[in-house]
């Protein structure tokens, strides 16, 4: 499955979480600091995995007990990444994202046990 942030994404982002950092929204500022452009803000990244994960994985019916993430190259907005999901293990699912091969972010999501949301 993939998932794409676009720079409409990251601006509205922005203006929710008061985060308006120019690496993010400015993007020859970001050329300026050793990036290609601006970079996504990794809590919109993370919101907008587990948004994809719990619609298209685990169909909105899981509740999310812990969610780690680590961060080994930027995202780009417009950037499609690919997701994989690891084997379960108990309630855990390992997860990683790449664009074009690379790996942008690994981490893992753990479930609350017996606790499915049927709406």
């Amino acid at each position: 499955m993939n998932m794409t942030i676009t720079k409409e994404d990251i601006r509205n982002f922005a203006s929710i979480a008061g985060d308006h950092n120019p690496i993010h929204l400015n993007g020859t500022y970001a050329k300026q600091h050793g990036y290609t452009g601006g970079i996504v803000h990794g809590m919109l990244i993370m919101a907008k995995l587990w948004n994809v994960l719990s619609t298209e994985y685990f169909f909105g019916k899981e509740t999310l007990e812990t969610y780690t993430m680590t961060f080994s190259a930027p995202l780009y907005a417009d950037d499609v990444m690919a997701i994989e999901i690891g084997e379960k293990k108990d309630l855990s699912y390992p997860f990683k994202g790449f664009v074009e091969n690379q790996l942008i972010v690994k981490g893992s999501l753990e479930l609350q046990k017996g606790c499915n949301v049927t709406s």
